[in-house]
């Protein structure tokens, strides 16, 4: 699935279950799903990671964040591939003057 296909899909997601959230919302929610995939790394790589209600899986948290980041680029406009691409680019001129 490319970058445009996945905003696609969760543009249609949204409007047929009527999931809209405002942008300060969406950002709230963005935050908090950061906030738990930080819960699961420190969990999940430090000593207490036998424990099992540490045993969390990565890819979820990630997905999450994923989910609500494309919703939010969808509801402000942004395209993702074009604004991968330009961090890309930014990155790529930074690092080349170091």
């Amino acid at each position: 699935m490319t970058i445009k296909e996945a905003q696609e899909l969760i543009e249609t997601w949204t409007g047929k279950t009527n999931q809209h959230t405002n942008e300060l919302t969406r950002i709230a929610i963005l935050t908090e799903e950061i906030g738990r995939l930080n819960r699961v790394i420190v969990h999940r790589y430090n000593d207490h990671a036998t424990e099992p209600h540490f045993r969390y899986e990565v890819s979820d948290e990630i997905g999450d964040i994923l989910w609500t980041l494309i919703g939010l680029s969808n509801q402000t406009g942004v395209d993702l591939t074009a604004s991968l691409i330009h961090a890309l680019e930014r990155k790529s001129k930074t690092s080349d003057s170091e």
